[in-house]
């Protein structure tokens, strides 16, 4: 038997065109979406189509399924399970033998890390005026003019030196001067401290479980009545 991809043969394509059912959506018989025809499997020896493949890449066969308006049913078998099988886990699929593969998921932990703020210390700076006071002593000179009488004879030198003049004597006083210089005198050191600690995670995880058990057959009356 061979098969080929009808979109990748020149040789075939569909008498009846309203047929091809690629890109249609496919549901189980519960209605829950399986995905979309991507595909359909010719048998080039029959000259018929045999499967259809979702976009998933998983297959159905033709006998497998039903067509409903713009969508494809797969006819599901039922399925007796002893325990609860959560059916959003467990992808049923049939393969061109017919065989039916139920996927078995788990979920695993993973656990990270990531930095978040939990507060800290906030370091202003704030220049205040603040009055100060000194003494210091000062030097001040003051002229006193005194005029005494006097009553003697003029000297040579004296005479010598008489003449127009003028003589200036200034008076001298210390002021106080203000002259400011920078020193510290105080370091402030902010350190930040790193510490580890454990943390124990509590989460929960999914897995499917499947069960599978013997389906006893019904009795036959007919083989258990006495002739």
């Amino acid at each position: 038997m061979a098969k080929t991809p009808l979109s990748k043969s020149d040789e075939y394509e569909l008498v009846d065109k309203s047929r091809d059912i690629r890109g249609w959506k496919v549901q189980d018989h519960s209605g829950m979406v399986l995905g979309k025809v991507e595909e359909l499997i010719v048998d080039t020896e029959r000259e018929t189509v045999t499967h259809i493949v979702l976009d998933n890449q998983v297959q159905y066969p033709i006998r497998d399924i039903e067509l409903a308006h713009d969508r494809v049913v797969v006819k599901a078998p039922a399925i007796s399970t002893a325990k609860t099988v959560r059916l959003d886990t467990v992808d049923p699929a049939v393969d061109a033998q017919g065989d039916m593969h139920l996927q078995v998921v788990e979920e695993r932990l993973r656990v990270g890390k990531r930095q978040v703020e939990q507060g800290g210390v906030r370091v202003s700076t704030q220049v205040t005026n603040l009055p100060v006071q000194t003494q210091v002593q000062l030097r001040e000179e003051h002229v006193d003019v005194v005029r005494r009488p006097v009553d003697r004879s003029a000297t040579p030198a004296e005479l010598a030196g008489m003449a127009d003049r003028t003589v200036d004597v200034i008076e001298r006083a210390e002021v106080a001067t203000v002259n400011k210089a920078a020193r510290v005198v105080e370091e402030v050191v902010v350190k930040r401290e790193v510490a580890e600690r454990n943390q124990i995670v509590h989460e929960t995880v999914r897995q499917t479980d499947v069960e599978v058990r013997d389906i006893k057959p019904a009795a036959n009356p007919d083989r258990d009545r006495l002739p």
